[in-house]
């Protein structure tokens, strides 16, 4: 039980961290992706004693963070209004379709199909360990959350979605290993 709330803060940190620069110490989106799922995939790598499985984490997880969900996560807070931009076009072209009037339900349903791309990771991890597959479908969660954070911490709520979705997808990611 401690590991996995361990295991579910430190993705928390980790998520903040790639959605920051590093806290600030880097002037790179990439090296602080790369360096945050690296770090996400040491722990899995910890947590499984797969070499493999951490290898796998971070390639999944670093193809996870690179396309955009910036403009989806300011709609989802409340921090951004009327144009929509796009971002990936997977889920801009579902959007598109499903014509969601509301701002921040637009932006949460959109944070929640984008969060989809951790799927591989989540499935490759109980493939390999022999762990539950259906923690995944939880995923959309990590986006969803990004709406009640705008809600409570206003301004501030875009750290706390990125401190929550963190935490969700690495209670994910430590339940679907066997």
């Amino acid at each position: 039980m401690l590991g996995a709330v361990a295991f579910g803060l430190a993705f928390a940190a980790l998520n903040r961290a790639r959605g920051t620069h590093l806290f600030g110490t880097a002037n790179s989106t990439q090296i602080s992706r790369i360096v945050s799922t690296l770090a996400m995939a040491v722990l899995v790598q910890a947590t499984t004693g797969s070499n493999l499985c951490g290898l796998w984490a971070w390639v999944t997880l670093f193809l996870w963070s690179l396309p955009g969900w910036g403009e989806y996560a300011g709609f989802a807070v409340g921090v951004k209004s009327g144009f929509r931009e796009k971002e990936f076009a997977p889920v801009d072209w579902l959007m598109k379709h499903l014509r969601i009037k509301n701002d921040r339900l637009w932006g949460g349903t959109a944070m929640g199909l984008r969060m989809l791309l951790a799927l591989p990771c989540a499935l490759g991890l109980a493939w390999m360990t022999g762990g539950s597959y259906w923690p995944s479908l939880l995923l959309p969660l990590a986006g969803l959350v990004y709406v009640p954070c705008g809600r409570l911490f206003k301004a501030k709520g875009w750290g706390a979605g990125e401190h929550c979705a963190g935490a969700i997808i690495g209670a994910i990611l430590f339940n679907s290993i066997g």
